[in-house]
């Protein structure tokens, strides 16, 4: 039988956190990564804000669906560049497609919110924060697809993305 640690992963993760600005998971594929953010999610910002950041449009609507099972709760919401229509099927998803949209979504959001998008959407990301006060984020969850540095080399940088790493 397999021993496993009294802490959970997610717990150690947010641990770590609690202390450093950046965590990174490297895990095989379908090891729990997905269910490991959302659960660290709800530890470091039970109430708060956190922006997953995935690949791209194909993973999105399974990464959401795999987030709602986990403990994460409150409103969801989708960036696309545009309204993609098998995105508005999803209920209690909303989805939004401009900066604009995005800042008004958070100030107006009171208790969890969960914003996923795809790297493809980090310029109305950085638009929302630089032309329309969109606060910090309280976690920051980028899903990174490593045959690919390029999209997601940047988000470290806490001045261009303004939260907690994981």
């Amino acid at each position: 039988m397999l021993d496993l640690p009294e802490d959970p992963p997610a717990a150690a993760v947010a641990d770590v956190l609690r202390t450093h600005h950046t965590a990174r998971v490297r895990a095989a594929w379908g090891s729990g990564k997905t269910i490991l953010a959302a659960d660290t999610a709800h530890q470091i910002a039970p109430d708060g804000t956190a922006l997953v950041l995935i690949p791209d449009e194909d993973h999105l609507v399974p990464t959401v669906h795999a987030w709602r099972r986990c403990a994460r709760t409150g409103e969801t919401a989708i960036l696309t560049r545009g309204r993609q229509r098998h995105l508005e099927s999803h209920t209690g998803i909303r989805q939004i497609s401009t900066a604009r949209e995005l800042a008004a979504l958070v100030a107006d959001t009171r208790g969890p919110l969960t914003v996923f998008t795809t790297y493809r959407n980090k310029p109305a990301l950085q638009a929302a924060h630089r032309e329309h006060g969109l606060q910090a984020w309280d976690i920051l969850i980028a899903h990174l697809d490593l045959s690919d540095k390029a999209p997601w080399a940047d988000l470290y940088k806490p001045a261009l993305w303004p939260a907690r790493h994981l």
